[in-house]
């Protein structure tokens, strides 16, 4: 509760500075561009629902209360739906799609009422990365607002490339050099992958020196944890620890129990947490609301020979540089070599061992989560899909390994796993704590193709169509908050995340009785349904459920730019 009076009181400032803006507003002859009318509006306080007209001027919100009829360019009746302020997805890759000119207006995400993206999640940019995707973006325009992290991995490569050792003093300068110029030009704050080469090289000493960088502009360090199968509970520590050290805000990414060792682990992860923020840490987390982590074809989970041709093909498919059509080529020549090769048992036994202890400068899921994170999410035997795959070997007298070979023999590249799975109860124990927001961990390409997760099109009106309005796990002002005003706070992001007089006109319009998710384990493509309007900068980006194709999102640098 401490942080979330913090975030209002802070809110409320904000809300006096604006003072100026809501006077001129409400001035009788004044015409506004759009006026929302007479729907229901959640305004990302917490608070109670009020029947309330919304109206827009030149890209900001200019009333809440009652407008006279006649005094807008459009008006657009919206009774018996809610009006909120635009979503904000606090940890996203959908950056990799958004450079594509022909995905620029961002429709898995609009849909969904996300107005706002952050990127550079999981250590993935260095400095010279993140300035090229905003240079490429605001150029061509792009549908949502965005924000960005400088990343650790990104950094680490730029200077380093993969080797396995500390920087030198020199090469931890031209580190500290890259975090800090990120943060002048308005990053959030410092991201880390720690799981992921070659972050997982890294000691926790050196992730602290460039975690100090961001301290003078209040930036959060953000991490994909270590190693969230086999040492959750120290992982987690180990981010707490950093943002500790360095004197920044702590935000342990995509929180989540992965894996049947760690199931029942909600609690200590809870306690722990809050530990830190009675000792003075300002800490948050995100959470997707699905029962799995992210997702693959098993085909493209084990490791070729590194001197292969298919290792390179493998690298691409899992970048996500391959078009549609030629993933699913890249699928199905994957399955023919993996079925030559596990017919082999010569081939079938390194292949074993290659996947399990990789060695240095080789990333494989088997090695990286282990296969009690492995739940078999789509297969063509019924009989397997929701099951964990050491059950599945327990039950068949195998190992684990022999299973993937069976599965792979039997159905080819049409079997997916989540390589984390998840307990449906310790996720919802997770999603109702007040310090939790909600993020997609989304993409917006590979959908039919590879490993395609239905967070991607999904997660927020999963949130308001089964947790609040199915299941009743949070209630609607509650659930907006997590998608508004806490993330907005966290991300330092000035005059967004409200409905109020004077803030950005970041709007969304959606039924409550039917917005839900349809994108699934096996067609993660379909987009969800509900969302009616969506407003980005006081312009439609979705109208009457219909993409309009506009791109006025901009980059939106963190106020702790302001801090330098």
């Amino acid at each position: 509760m401490q942080l979330r009076q913090r975030a209002l009181a802070a809110i409320a400032v904000q809300a006096l500075l604006c003072a100026p803006c809501s006077l001129v507003a409400a001035e009788p002859d004044l015409k506004y561009d759009i006026v929302f009318r007479g729907g229901l509006v959640v305004d990302g306080t917490g608070g109670e629902p009020r029947q309330a007209d919304v109206g827009v001027v030149a890209g900001r919100i200019a009333r809440v209360g009652t407008i006279p009829s006649g005094a807008a360019r459009e008006d657009v009746e919206i009774e018996g739906l809610v009006l909120s302020p635009g979503f904000i997805d606090v940890h996203s890759h959908a950056e990799r799609g958004l450079v594509q000119p022909e995905l620029r207006a961002n429709r898995g995400y609009i849909t969904q009422g996300v107005t706002t993206t952050v990127f550079g999640v999981d250590g993935a940019y260095s400095l010279s990365d993140m300035r090229s995707i905003i240079q490429t973006l605001d150029a061509q325009g792009v549908g949502t607002n965005f924000m960005f992290y400088v990343g650790h991995n990104g950094i680490r490569t730029d200077i380093m490339g993969y080797d396995d050792r500390a920087p030198d003093p020199i090469e931890l300068v031209k580190m500290r050099g890259q975090v800090r110029r990120a943060m002048q030009m308005g990053a959030v704050g410092l991201s880390s992958g720690l799981m992921y080469l070659p972050g997982r090289y890294a000691a926790t000493a050196e992730v602290v020196v460039l975690a100090k960088e961001i301290r003078r502009g209040n930036g959060a360090y953000d991490s994909h944890i270590r190693d969230p199968a086999n040492a959750l509970l120290e992982s987690i520590r180990e981010c707490l620890d950093i943002a500790n050290a360095a004197g920044v805000r702590a935000h342990p990414a995509h929180l989540k129990v992965v894996g049947k060792r760690n199931f029942g682990k909600s609690r200590d992860i809870v306690a722990m947490i809050e530990e830190y923020i009675a000792g003075g840490l300002e800490v948050t987390a995100d959470v997707y609301p699905y029962d799995g982590a992210a997702a693959r074809r098993l085909v493209a989970i084990l490791v070729p020979p590194e001197s292969d041709p298919m290792r390179q093909t493998l690298r691409l498919l899992e970048a996500g540089l391959l078009s549609e059509a030629r993933s699913i080529q890249a699928l199905r020549e994957l399955a023919a070599y993996w079925q030559q090769a596990l017919r082999d048992p010569q081939r079938r036994a390194a292949l074993k061992a290659r996947s399990e202890e990789p060695g240095t400068g080789v990333f494989s899921w088997i090695d990286a989560v282990g296969y009690e994170s492995f739940r078999v999410v789509v297969s063509e035997d019924p009989g397997n899909v929701g099951r964990a795959l050491v059950d599945i070997a327990e039950e068949r007298g195998q190992e684990p390994f022999d299973v993937i070979a069976d599965l792979i023999l039997a159905e080819g590249e049409s079997v997916k796993i989540t390589l984390g799975a998840i307990d449906e109860d310790e996720l919802r124990y997770l999603l109702v704590q007040p310090w939790v927001m909600i993020s997609s961990d989304g993409k917006i390409t590979g959908m039919k193709a590879g490993g395609g997760h239905p967070r991607y099109r999904g997660s927020f009106p999963r949130v308001l169509g089964r947790y609040v309005r199915e299941w009743k796990v949070l209630d609607l002002p509650e659930a907006i908050r997590k998608m508004t005003s806490l993330p907005a706070s966290y991300l330092q992001l000035p005059e967004r995340g409200l409905v109020r007089e004077g803030y950005w006109a970041d709007l969304t319009v959606f039924d409550p009785e039917t917005i839900v998710d349809r994108s699934t384990w096996k067609d993660p493509s379909l987009y969800s349904e509900g969302v009616i309007h969506v407003v980005v900068n006081g312009k439609f980006a979705l109208q009457n459920g219909q993409m309009t194709g506009a791109t006025h999102g901009r980059f939106l640098p963190s106020a702790g730019i302001n801090k330098q």
